[in-house]
């Protein structure tokens, strides 16, 4: 990463370091979702630390939750950014996370899904600084959340400049999830690159309702059958579904992305 791109400032790093040797300070935010304990497998393994590239901590996001095994306690941790001070128990972590970020040059929110999705990068807008980052992820999605109305608003990356939230597959797979996410990190701390292109997406308003899960069956970031685009009244062949089946509880079957190109 170079400093074309991200702007280091003169900061404390500590009685012992050598101001002449800045480099970047990255945070991982781990269990934002207490139930999503890939995050304990980064905060275990990468807590603190610093090479040439990067200097970084991870913190555990809801620690409550985590311990609980539920994705909050009281409201959606990654809904309620900025946070209050004198809120609820997720909104004073909000809002105590809030006061640490601008602190960093990179955030790395850490996610894990309990669907089949392939691994995807989620960013507000894919800036030249992220997609820098991006190639350093063995992930082929990328999907921007920023629909030119604000939708990613409440999450933590709406937070910072440079932020990005990292979803990882089938959360019943907790093992091959965390290789898959120690692969990625490492990647990224010695800037090696795994993938010659990603695919990039826009997260759209529209999602389709649950009731359809009855007659269509979809796979994330595949190409919907003429027989789903008749139905759904869809005639963009860049339309693909994601999160299937992951917000059954809100009476969804998926979300839905338009690819924008190839990065």
């Amino acid at each position: 990463m170079s400093s074309k791109f991200f702007s280091i400032k003169s900061k404390d790093f500590g009685a012992n370091h050598n101001p002449s040797r800045l480099v970047p300070k990255l945070l991982n935010v781990c269990c934002t979702h207490g139930n999503e304990q890939v995050g304990c497998f980064i905060y275990d393994n990468y807590s603190t630390g610093k090479n040439h590239n990067f200097e970084w901590r991870s913190i555990i996001a809801n620690p409550k939750a985590m311990s609980l095994n539920k994705r909050y306690i009281e409201q959606d941790l990654n809904r309620v950014f900025p946070g209050k001070a004198d809120g609820n128990y997720e909104e004073r972590l909000a809002y105590q996370i809030s006061q640490i970020l601008p602190n960093h040059d990179l955030v790395l929110d850490w996610h894990q899904s309990i669907t089949n999705m392939s691994d995807t990068i989620f960013v507000k807008k894919l800036t030249p600084n992220l997609k820098e980052v991006c190639q350093y992820f063995d992930i082929a999605h990328i999907v921007e959340l920023d629909k030119g109305q604000g939708g990613y608003q409440g999450t933590l990356i709406s937070q910072v400049e440079n932020g990005i939230a990292l979803e990882y597959g089938n959360l019943h797979n907790h093992q091959d999830a965390c290789r898959r996410v120690q692969r990625s990190l490492s990647g990224l701390l010695n800037k090696r690159r795994f993938r010659k292109f990603q695919n990039v997406y826009r997260m759209l308003d529209q999602s389709i309702s649950l009731e359809f899960s009855k007659i269509l069956k979809f796979k994330d970031f595949q190409g919907l059958s003429r027989d789903a685009m008749e139905i759904l009244g869809i005639d963009d062949l860049n339309i693909y579904p994601v999160f299937v089946g992951g917000y059954k509880e809100e009476g969804i079957y998926c979300k839905l992305v338009q690819k924008i190109g190839i990065v």
